[in-house]
């Protein structure tokens, strides 16, 4: 038995290599959110290339009970930065007020307040490297996946002026319609936090977009 057969895109066509990819150490850095907390962040520079002038991406996570900023070699090697990075793209992640790691008293600062403090907290980060580095205030993108979908969203439609690019992957829109056992116990009830579910409700804003925006979602996603 024969069968004709035809190959429509060969994934395995440009190997990356660890000499291709030019793996860096991300660079730790601190700066203080705008109530004077002190975050933490990492940056993955492209190789010996000065950063001045060059675009930054932000790589999001932003919600509670998870830290993105670790001495571990799983964020070293995060795959997605250090490609952007080999292409001459600052990156950055910043864990925020409200992320975990730190002690129950720094992540309920992230109470009833999903789309607001942590949104505060990427951007002042984006003004101290632009400070400090000479990176591109005006070309700035954001991706994340979750939480760090809703993160890029928000920040599309909530500072239009700040971000040009996005990549929502599983995006929560609407936290009214999502998993009650998670955003209950940071957000407490529809009925009774209303209007910090409205807040937080990425569909008031949508008209003020004007960046571009690819949305990554399953078509038998049962939890967003």
């Amino acid at each position: 038995m024969s069968f004709d057969s035809e190959v429509l895109l060969d994934l395995g066509d440009e190997p990356l290599t660890p000499q291709q990819l030019a793996l860096t150490s991300p660079l730790r850095f601190e700066f203080d959110a705008v109530d004077g907390t002190r975050l933490i962040g990492h940056l993955y520079l492209p190789g010996d290339r000065n950063p001045r002038g060059l675009p930054l991406v932000i790589s999001v996570y932003g919600g509670p009970h998870a830290q993105r900023v670790t001495n571990s070699w799983s964020s070293t090697i995060d795959l997605e930065a250090q490609y952007l990075a080999s292409r001459g793209v600052v990156v950055a992640k910043i864990d925020n007020r409200g992320s975990y790691g730190r002690g129950l008293d720094f992540e309920a600062k992230l109470s009833r307040k999903f789309g607001t403090i942590e949104l505060e907290d990427q951007i002042s980060g984006i003004d101290y490297l632009s400070e400090r580095f000479g990176i591109d205030p005006n070309r700035v993108g954001i991706y994340g996946w979750s939480y760090g979908g809703f993160m890029t969203l928000s920040a599309l439609t909530k500072h239009p002026d700040r971000f040009i690019v996005g990549v929502a992957g599983a995006p929560v829109v609407d936290f009214s319609f999502y998993d009650t056992a998670y955003t209950e116990r940071y957000m407490g009830t529809p009925v009774n936090e209303g209007p910090a579910y409205e807040i937080a409700d990425v569909t008031n804003y949508v008209e003020s977009l004007k960046g571009k925006l690819a949305i990554i979602h399953g078509l038998i996603d049962e939890n967003v």
